[in-house]
């Protein structure tokens, strides 16, 4: 938790450590000062809205790429690669791995079974230290040096840079699924009616009346917020009180979105949807198998992957399968924009990691 002041024994003392904790916390309790998702019109020409900080970015060096320039992450190739691009890359676990959260090419995380927490650096995955041996389901990232994972039994930890610190107790539920839309707007959805909220200064539960499991959550700001779940269920909570969306058959396993008015969410049987600010449309997926994750880096290259290695991608008018050379089950997937495109991050089961 933040301390919310700094003591010291002298005045000249105290205004410095003043400074120092409104340095450290002021991120965290203040909204960014430009939200582009959702306030898609404030990126100026020559940069675009990074999806996963919600920034605007320069892309100036995007337009002549120099290759000789590039990081090694840029330029992935060999044999561990897919005709497609997916590159697997050597980790330390064998575990299942259920979730990533990416914001640049040398800051990236994955969660997973046991407790599992893995942190890229831009050279290797390398294992976390963390005491909680609870299965972690979902990460959320905004910062190089800050991300929240939620998992089993209400588990939720949260990573400041140096170290995990145990922020459960909210509830004794499994938690699913996390995303936020700013520092003091994280929500994350779980086990039987099960939804929380950080405001920026603590976790509170959400009053829900739907019974069975949500296995997503994805927020635009503080007023749209959608969350998915079994029997293909969509809600919407509009700051004040949720309205059910959609209800049919099958199962809903991952969202994202790129505003209030763009948002994909996929599940059981190829099944993919998109919501237009007025409605849910299903789409044609181009595949039949279980669709567990979603993300993209703007609306026209947008990834969903699934069991036995699925990968499909969004390329502005239609779904199209890709090779992703492997044969397990894919859980969750990151993407962002960086000085060579939009990079990708997947993750799956026996500790598979991919890179695009």
């Amino acid at each position: 938790m933040r301390p919310s002041f700094c003591l010291a024994s002298l005045a000249f003392f105290s205004l410095l450590e003043t400074a120092a904790c409104e340095s450290l916390w002021g991120g965290f309790r203040d909204p960014y000062p430009g939200n582009c998702v959702s306030n898609p019109n404030i990126c100026a020409a020559g940069s675009v809205c990074n999806l996963e900080t919600r920034l605007c970015e320069s892309r100036s060096d995007m337009a002549n790429p120099d290759a000789s320039t590039q990081p090694a992450w840029c330029k992935l190739s060999g044999p561990q690669c897919s005709p497609d691009g997916f590159c697997m890359q050597p980790v330390p676990v064998q575990t299942t791995l259920s979730a990533v959260a990416a914001v640049s090419g040398t800051s990236a995380w994955a969660v997973g079974d046991a407790g599992v927490i893995l942190g890229w650096n831009g050279q290797s995955w390398q294992q976390q230290a963390n005491q909680d041996p609870s299965q972690l389901f979902g990460i959320w990232a905004n910062r190089s040096d800050s991300f929240w994972t939620v998992g089993k039994a209400g588990t939720i930890l949260y990573w400041n840079g140096t170290g995990l610190s145990d922020q459960s107790g909210v509830t004794s539920k499994t938690l699913n699924s996390i995303w936020g839309s700013a520092p003091d707007n994280l929500w994350a959805a779980g086990a039987a009616d099960t939804v929380v909220r950080w405001n920026g200064s603590g976790w509170s539960t959400i009053p829900f009346a739907f019974v069975r499991q949500l296995h997503g959550v994805w927020t635009a700001d503080a007023s749209h917020t959608w969350v998915i779940g079994d029997l293909a269920t969509i809600y919407q909570y509009d700051g004040s009180s949720w309205t059910q969306q959609r209800m049919s058959s099958g199962q809903l396993n991952g969202i994202w979105g790129t505003g209030a008015a763009n948002i994909w969410a996929v599940g059981t049987g190829g099944t993919i949807l998109r919501f237009d600010g007025s409605g849910w449309t299903p789409q044609a997926s181009g595949t039949g198998s279980d669709l567990n994750a979603i993300a993209g880096c703007d609306a026209n290259n947008i990834w969903a992957v699934g069991a036995m290695g699925t990968i499909v991608k969004w390329q502005g008018t239609a779904w199209t399968p890709l090779a992703s050379g492997v044969q397990t089950n894919l859980n969750g997937i990151s993407a962002f924009n960086s000085s060579c495109g939009c990079h990708l991050y997947i993750v799956g089961d026996q500790g598979v990691v991919l890179q695009q």
